[in-house]
């Protein structure tokens, strides 16, 4: 007698069930693979917008910190003479110095190339460049360090660490919350300046203005200015 032979196999409800599950694994991997590269993509916008900042905020604090710097320093001793390079105006968002690079003479102005600054116009940071205006004023011909298409500067602050105050000889913790020198008298008619400056630079991407980001910075200006003939209380404003 013949015996009749099953067939094996999926019936159409199980392979239905199969179809639905494996459907439904290769949705989440999906998933979890665009979610994986929308992270990335987001981790990677914010290293830019973190890149250009940090990079603006190191060029500033280490050219801001070389202010005052003279070759001929020596012939500050025992002489009348002073530091031609000393002086650093700021505003709010500005800032102008020099420091000395090829012309060691006494009493002569900073050259063209010896004046720097620093500006915050138009959603980005400038740098004055030899044969532009050294004025916080006229900054339209100074070169730009950040590509607003790219990242915008929303903010930056310049802050001189003390107030523009007084004869005292050293800020108070009641004056700006600081302990260290503001100032000290070097002799009868002389005056040493001490100088820090604080930074703050803000920015966000051009195209996904939600990735913001801060920084900020503290100068100590290595050079510390020397006031000659100081006849009244001493000052540093």
């Amino acid at each position: 007698m013949l015996k009749r032979k099953h067939m094996g196999g999926f019936t159409l409800m199980e392979f239905l069930v199969g179809a639905l599950v494996s459907s439904a694994v290769l949705y989440s991997i999906s998933l979890a693979t665009v979610n994986n590269l929308r992270s990335a993509g987001v981790e990677s916008d914010r290293h830019k917008l973190n890149a250009t900042l940090r990079q603006v905020l190191d060029i500033m604090t280490r050219d801001i910190g070389r202010s005052g710097y003279w070759a001929n320093a020596a012939s500050l001793l025992n002489s009348s003479n002073s530091n031609p390079y000393s002086t650093i105006t700021n505003t709010a968002s500005c800032v102008l110095f020099s420091y000395n690079r090829d012309t060691p003479v006494p009493s002569l102005p900073p050259a063209d190339d010896e004046q720097y600054g620093f500006a915050f116009t138009g959603n980005a940071v400038y740098a004055r460049t030899a044969g532009t205006p050294w004025d916080c004023n006229n900054t339209t011909a100074w070169s730009a360090l950040t590509d607003s298409n790219v990242v915008e500067i929303t903010s930056l602050t310049i802050t001189r660490m003390w107030p523009e105050d007084t004869a005292a000889t050293t800020a108070s913790a009641t004056e700006d919350g600081l302990s260290y020198t503001v100032h000290r008298t070097v002799s009868g008619n002389s005056v040493l300046c001490v100088r820090e400056y604080q930074i703050s630079l803000s920015g966000r991407l051009k195209k996904k203005p939600t990735i913001t980001q801060t920084y900020q910075a503290t100068i100590k200006v290595r050079n510390d200015e020397v006031k000659r003939g100081v006849t009244s209380a001493p000052t540093c404003a």
